[in-house]
Formats: C-alpha cells, sequence, structure tokens
C-alpha cells in the first residue's frame, strides 16, 4: 500500500481494505506501514480532506500506541500524529505549507484493526487569481476546471461549489 504521486490533481488514499476494517498485524511479528509521498506543481499546495477516520488510539488520553497515521506537511516539518475516531459531522482537513505532502499509516502487531481512513486530496492555490481556474465559492481556493463535476468535493468541506450546477449524463 502506498505510492509516490505526482503530475495529478487529485486523488483519493485509503488504510488497507477500506471500507473493511484493516487488519490488525498480530499474525505477523512485525508492524505494517503505508506510505504516501505526495507533490504538486511548484507554488501550489495541498488540500487533504478526511471524510472518514477511525484508527485505533485517543490522541488526547494515551495516545496511538497500536496504529497511527503520521502526516508531514512539507519536506522539513515534523509530523503530526492522527489517530481516534472522526465525528462524521466534523472537519479535518489540513493544509500543507509548500507543494509536499507525506502520511505514513503504521499499525504495530498489537493493532485489532478498525475502519481506517478515506481522505481526498487536491492540488490548491490559495492565490485567489484563478486564471484558468475554478475558484471554490465558500474556501476561496483555487482548483483545476477538470475537477468541477467529478462527483468529488474538491474544495474541501462544507464547499462543494465544484459540484454545483452540473449536468451529468
Amino acid at each position: 500500500c502506498g505510492s509516490n504521486i505526482s503530475s495529478l490533481n487529485y486523488g483519493i488514499i485509503t488504510s488497507p481494505n477500506f471500507p473493511n476494517k484493516y487488519d490488525g498485524s498480530a499474525r505477523n511479528l512485525a508492524s505494517k506501514s503505508c506510505n504516501w509521498f505526495i507533490k504538486v506543481r511548484p507554488n501550489q499546495r495541498i488540500l487533504l480532506n478526511f471524510e472518514v477516520f477511525s484508527v485505533e488510539g485517543d490522541q488526547l488520553v494515551r495516545g496511538c500506541p497500536a496504529a497511527v497515521l503520521r502526516m508531514w506537511y512539507s519536506l522539513t516539518s515534523a509530523p503530526r500524529e492522527l489517530c481516534g475516531v472522526k465525528d462524521p459531522t466534523a472537519k479535518w482537513d489540513f493544509l500543507s505549507e509548500d507543494n509536499n505532502m507525506r502520511l505514513s499509516f503504521i499499525s504495530a502487531d498489537k493493532a485489532v484493526g478498525q475502519q481506517g481512513f478515506r481522505a481526498v486530496w487536491t492540488e490548491v492555490s490559495t492565490n485567489t487569481d484563478c486564471e484558468n481556474q475554478f475558484l471554490c465559492s465558500k474556501s476561496k481556493y483555487c482548483i483545476n476546471e477538470s475537477l468541477r463535476c467529478n462527483n468529488i468535493d474538491n474544495c474541501g468541506p462544507d464547499d462543494s461549489s465544484d459540484e454545483e450546477n452540473c449536468k451529468f449524463r
């Protein structure tokens, strides 16, 4: 699982076996990991929006000892660790510091498995001069015009403007 991603303007990242539980690795003697490296065009950033997130652990109470998603906002940043369960109404979106983002999902031998995660990433510009691009009405991100009407909310949480006024065949 995992991949090197470049020359694309959006994608979907899921944990192993999603929407079914990721496997606990008790059958193996070592931990499992998946790594994604996303690189978009220079002067662009990466918007990562978690639609579903359910990874065993609790960041605030006991940490993430069995499974964790580590996220680097740039090539030089320290990782942020994510685990726990996202409320379906909560917004979990993250914006990279530059045109790179790295994600690493690690499950330890004691992991029992949960549903995991599904996240949409989109190449965005925070410059509101969206020449030859689509300007998202609420988030004010510029996205590639080709992302309009693709049945995926590429503008981020609470902004479905890229999916409005579409004529699907």
